[in-house]
């Protein structure tokens, strides 16, 4: 009996630092996976404000090319309708030939989604504010880069550039340019189609900024109110 009721408490002990053991190994796997979820939680945080910050950057990138192409507009426009009187030219129309030329690249601040990529998309648990920053990121700003790209190697090196230097002398650059011969740039029917079709082109460049900038103001106010949730 007395074996027995010692080889009971020996059971007893076991079963007991069994539970014991393993007891502390899911308090220890809870520890690890709750300071796992503060510091993805404290990622989430920091990637979202540097996000934040790349974004007004580019807002502020998108308003200049907004306002770069507004002038170019300006100029293509005063220099289309100065073709159809031949007789109107005077040197105060120097500064809008000169200005037929020009564009403007988005340049992007990426870093964060970069970032982003490398650590990956689940960081963000707002499945919504993800949706949107991939959108943004991975498509509207791609889409703006294949526009861009299109206009400089296609119709600005292709069609206008050409036809800007042989018509056109450039005084000084942004500044001064004539033209060759005023009357005969006037008759010049490709000259004529080129330049409104700049216009065209400028018009529909600054429609898409300021659509993506509108994109970005709305993504900064979801991304600030998500930090503030979190």
């Amino acid at each position: 009996m007395i074996t027995e009721n010692k080889l009971s408490i020996y059971l007893i002990y076991a079963i007991g630092e069994v539970v014991l053991v393993v007891i502390g190994i899911l308090i220890a796997l809870q520890i690890d996976n709750w300071n796992e979820a503060q510091n993805l939680h404290r990622t989430e945080v920091l990637l979202l404000k540097e996000m934040k910050t790349n974004l007004e950057a580019d807002m502020a990138e998108t308003r200049r090319n907004i306002s770069l192409n507004k002038e170019k507009l300006n100029a293509n426009e005063i220099v289309f309708e100065n073709l159809q009187s031949p007789g109107s030219y005077n040197d105060t129309l120097n500064i809008y030939y000169a200005n037929l030329m020009g564009g403007s690249y988005f340049s992007k601040n990426t870093s964060a989604y970069d970032n982003l990529k490398s650590l990956g998309f689940h960081i963000i648990k707002n499945d919504s504010l993800r949706m949107v920053i991939t959108e943004l990121y991975s498509n509207k700003y791609t889409y703006i880069d294949l526009l861009e790209s299109n206009f400089i190697d296609n119709f600005y090196s292709l069609r206008l550039e050409p036809l800007i230097f042989r018509n056109i002398i450039s005084e000084t650059m942004w500044i001064s340019a004539t033209p060759v011969n005023q009357s005969k740039l006037a008759m010049n029917h490709e000259f004529r189609e080129v330049v409104k079709a700049n216009i065209g082109w400028i018009r529909f460049m600054i429609d898409i900024y300021a659509n993506i900038e509108e994109e970005i103001i709305t993504l900064i106010n979801q991304i600030e109110c998500e930090i503030n949730q979190l």
